[in-house]
């Protein structure tokens, strides 16, 4: 798609926008459901998980990891002829290294700064490319699969703005080690230490923390993002049941409260747990929490009380999500 600035030969001998460290394996392809459901049958191969929040999925990086190298290897790369893939590679892979990402609810698209030759030539050489038509490609692409738009990062330069909205303003994002620093801020504020009776954690405890849940296939865990704003923490759990999953954690920092944030959050999760085949949803909030519970009970969930044995929280629980949900499959 880019080959009127960026030559085959020249991806050939790089293969930098296959190969990940621990902070940037955000940037791992999104993988549309079509193409999911494609590579599924014609490589069985490749290992893929869902990527939760509004859709899509990525290859299964915690698989590719190299312990010499200390980086990721996309599992579709051959060290010797390259991409695997063919004529099914993702569009994040086909338009790399444009991304089009989320600034402040509207659709941007940037250039990474990674790929050497690109990075290099003369940003209106860029933005020509842009103008000349795949600009459209790329916002049409983003409006079709909003999977793809990724949160703006700093140091990323704009190349083109538009004015469209994206269609979800509240995103979760799978927990990498670069949000380690946000979390660790957002959970030793005073007020949720308060409610949980627990005292400080460091960084150093975050990133053991960070450690065990990607050894824990039944938790999952996502930071919200506002636009693109970190906003919050979601946890969920009970993800190998099948039967009830669990909203075990949700904190939106107070700055983005009042913008039905955790309203949205909820529908996000339940939608994670819809596409992993759980049909129940469950939670437990503290009875001294009047704004969760109105929260709650605002999104279709029922109290539980006899359920509860601290006598400190109540279950709020929601049945038959895939009522809500079956365009989903």
């Amino acid at each position: 798609m880019l080959k009127n600035i960026l030559s085959n030969e020249t991806c050939a001998k790089c293969k930098l926008c296959c190969i990940f460290d621990k902070y940037d394996v955000w940037e791992t392809p999104v993988i549309t459901r079509e193409l999911y459901n494609k590579l599924s049958a014609e490589r069985p191969d490749l290992k893929m998980v869902s990527k939760g929040g509004n859709g899509g999925y990525i290859f299964n990086m915690e698989d590719c990891w190299d312990d010499k190298d200390e980086l990721y290897h996309c599992p579709a790369l051959d060290p010797k002829t390259g991409c695997t893939l063919g004529d099914n590679k993702p569009f994040d892979c086909r338009i790399w290294p444009y991304r089009v990402m989320d600034l402040n609810g509207a659709r941007v698209i940037s250039i990474a700064s990674v790929c050497p030759d690109l990075y290099k030539k003369p940003l209106n050489l860029l933005v020509k490319e842009l103008d000349s038509g795949l600009a459209d490609i790329i916002f049409a692409e983003a409006a079709k699969n909003p999977s793809i738009v990724k949160p703006y990062q700093q140091g990323y330069p704009i190349l083109k703005v538009t004015n469209e909205l994206c269609s979800q303003k509240v995103r979760l994002a799978e927990v990498t080690r670069g949000d380690l620093p946000f979390l660790c801020d957002l959970y030793n504020r005073a007020e949720l230490l308060d409610r949980l009776g627990a005292g400080e954690l460091d960084i150093e405890d975050w990133d053991e923390a960070f450690e065990q849940w990607r050894e824990d296939g039944d938790e999952e865990d996502y930071v919200v993002y506002y636009g693109s704003e970190p906003a919050g923490w979601v946890k969920l759990s009970g993800l190998e049941s099948g039967e009830c999953g669990w909203i075990s954690m949700l904190v939106i920092d107070p700055e983005f409260r009042g913008h039905g944030v955790s309203r949205e959050c909820i529908r996000l999760a339940e939608e994670i747990f819809t596409e992993k085949g759980i049909n129940t949803a469950a939670m437990h909030i503290y009875s001294t929490n009047t704004a969760a519970e109105k929260c709650c009970l605002s999104c279709g969930y029922t109290a539980v009380p006899e359920d509860t044995p601290d006598g400190e929280t109540v279950m709020y629980k929601k049945e038959n999500l895939d009522e809500n949900y079956r365009t989903l499959s």
